[in-house]
């Protein structure tokens, strides 16, 4: 009986220890599991701050790629689009979704997908002077300067294409126009000589003439020979008139006008011809059109000269149509006016010279007309342009700054 009680006691205290060693390791764990939580916590806010980060610089550099003003287009090793910013958008008037995952072709002619993504064996940018032509949704082409880079992985293994562009087509413009005003200034110099040498003597001819006319009244044919001197004379002095308009033009004095009221007084003047040519007239104009500031006699010889200028291509019978809108082109407001007819049309050879002066293709004509629109356009610091076809007809835009109320 006594030994079965030590026993217990025995197994008792055994147990009582294996408890205590049970007890204490339970505490070690708990221990470890607190401390492993601990640095598992540590490593969640260190990974957390490194997302933060991540996203950071992510976000930061998407705003970065979108607030550019030039395009940015990424493709795959496929060739197709994997990334295309606002500017893109913009340039090319597609949007992301549109052309995401489809073929660069989309948005470029074809024949210069090659050429353009084309780059250096070494893999380095190209040569930022590249040029090229592309087409955007609406089907017009655009000149555009790019660089066209490989986009590398982490192990600098090539993964597709970056295609850095802008828009040229300003810029372009902006040449032509220097280009435009170094003639300009030129041929002002030289038309300024050539009057005031012509003008004078010029009319000591006319008066003689005349005198000589009083002359002669007994002599039908000399009498016709000398009016005909007159006549040209008469011509000449034209000639002279707009040389000195066109070399020596005054300041616009500004005025807030209603543009489509300058439209009719001038159609008012041109009725009879209209009229006369069996030229159907039709003139619309947004409800909400604003007031420009203008010089209202410069304004009407500006509509007087399209308008004539539609006539003569149209000859015999027509249609002309004037509209004014108000548009807002790169954040500035402008108001447009358009002069459409359904003449002749200008050759695509002759498009980039009309408004330069004494360039003309008609049988009449000093060629000073539309160089005299242009310039006056220039002084309210606007813009012309023209779209032609031969065979359909010519359109003038007339873009002039709106005033701000």
């Amino acid at each position: 009986m006594v030994g079965c009680s030590m026993a217990i006691r025995k197994n008792r205290e055994d147990l009582q220890l294996a408890l205590q060693e049970e007890r204490r390791r339970v505490r070690e764990l708990e221990s470890l599991l607190v401390q492993v939580t601990q640095e598992l916590e540590e490593r969640q806010r260190v990974l957390d701050r490194a997302t933060e980060q991540w996203l950071s610089v992510k976000n930061f550099n998407e705003s970065v790629l979108q607030s550019l003003t030039t395009g940015l287009i990424s493709v795959d090793p496929r060739g197709n689009i994997a990334y295309m910013n606002r500017g893109a958008e913009r340039i090319l008037q597609y949007s992301t979704e549109e052309v995401l995952g489809k073929p660069l072709g989309m948005v470029m002619a074809s024949k210069e997908r090659k050429d353009l993504l084309s780059v250096k064996r070494d893999g380095k940018e190209s040569p930022p002077a590249r040029e090229i032509r592309i087409t955007r949704k609406d089907g017009v082409e655009i000149p555009v300067g790019f660089t066209v880079s490989s986009h590398l992985n982490e192990e600098g293994r090539e993964i597709g294409k970056i295609i850095h562009f802008r828009d040229l087509t300003e810029i372009k413009e902006m040449q032509e126009e220097l280009l435009r005003m170094d003639r300009l200034v030129s041929l002002g110099e030289i038309a300024m000589g050539i009057a005031h040498e012509i003008r004078n003597p010029l009319a000591g001819i006319r008066i003689m003439a005349q005198a000589l006319e009083e002359e002669i009244s007994h002599n039908p044919t000399w009498r016709e020979y000398v009016g005909r001197i007159i006549s040209e004379i008469d011509r000449l002095n034209e000639l002279l008139k707009s040389f000195f308009s066109f070399a020596k033009p005054q300041q616009p004095n500004l005025a807030l006008c209603h543009l489509p009221r300058l439209v009719d007084d001038v159609l008012l003047l041109l009725g009879k011809d209209l009229q006369s040519r069996r030229i159907r007239v039709e003139h619309t104009h947004d409800p909400d059109l604003p007031e420009v500031k203008v010089d209202e006699g410069q304004i009407k010889q500006v509509l007087l000269n399209l308008f004539m200028n539609a006539m003569q291509a149209m000859e015999e019978e027509g249609s002309l149509r004037i509209h004014s809108e108000k548009v807002v082109v790169g954040g500035r407001r402008e108001l447009v006016l358009s002069v459409a007819d359904t003449g002749k049309g200008i050759a695509p050879e002759h498009q980039s010279r009309i408004f330069d002066p004494f360039f003309t293709t008609k049988a009449k004509g000093l060629g000073l007309g539309l160089s005299i629109t242009y310039r006056i356009v220039q002084r309210h610091r606007g813009r012309i342009r023209v779209q032609s076809e031969p065979g359909r007809g010519t359109t003038f835009f007339v873009h002039l700054p709106c005033e701000r109320h």
